[in-house]
């Protein structure tokens, strides 16, 4: 089964083509019109750019007609839709990259939060509910709760019966829809 490459470091490009870096640069990438990517520090080439490459070092072993042939088929400087539609690919994937791994650190810690037990004071701190009301809660079985020494309740636990509170209370019409306009 073959592998899809999304994108290929340029470093391993001149053990790829067997190439001196400067010949790897002043001719492989300067006569494809292919300008690297930079991701995180390190240059790399798409896959569409290294199919380009691959075409351009066979023409490179065949002679200067090849060649010759082959850079005919690349697109025009004036035509650089190919060339908009690269770097665009290379942008979106560069910001995608760069906040992919905040984007994983939230998550990671919404998820670690949803298993935090807080005390009584705790819960009541955060909802703005009496410890008293959250007690009564709790004995009444609306808000699961634990005995660790002192009890406890789950934060996502309390985040759901806030959320059934409020229902009630909405469905009971004792909080305004949010639609209302005050004058």
């Amino acid at each position: 089964m073959e592998t899809q490459i999304d994108r290929y470091p340029v470093s391993e490009l001149t053990t790829r083509y067997n190439v001196g870096k400067s010949k790897l640069y002043a001719d492989y990438l300067a006569q494809c019109k292919i300008k690297p990517a930079k991701i995180q520090g390190r240059s790399y080439v798409l896959s569409e750019d290294l199919k380009r490459l691959d075409e351009y070092h066979v023409a490179q072993g065949l002679g200067e007609e090849a060649i010759a042939q082959f850079l005919q088929t690349l697109p025009d400087s004036d035509d650089d839709s190919a060339l908009v539609h690269t770097n665009i690919t290379s942008v979106l994937q560069n910001e995608f990259q760069a906040c992919s791994g905040e984007i994983m650190a939230y998550y990671r810690i919404a998820n670690l939060s949803q298993k935090f037990l807080l005390t009584i004071q705790e819960a009541s701190i955060l909802s703005g509910m009496p410890k008293a009301e959250i007690r009564r809660a709790i004995k009444e079985k609306k808000l699961a709760a634990v005995k660790m020494g002192a009890t406890k309740v789950r934060q996502i636990d309390l985040q759901e019966y806030i959320e059934f509170k409020f229902q009630t209370l909405t469905q009971a019409n004792l909080i305004p829809s949010v639609s209302t306009t005050f004058k």
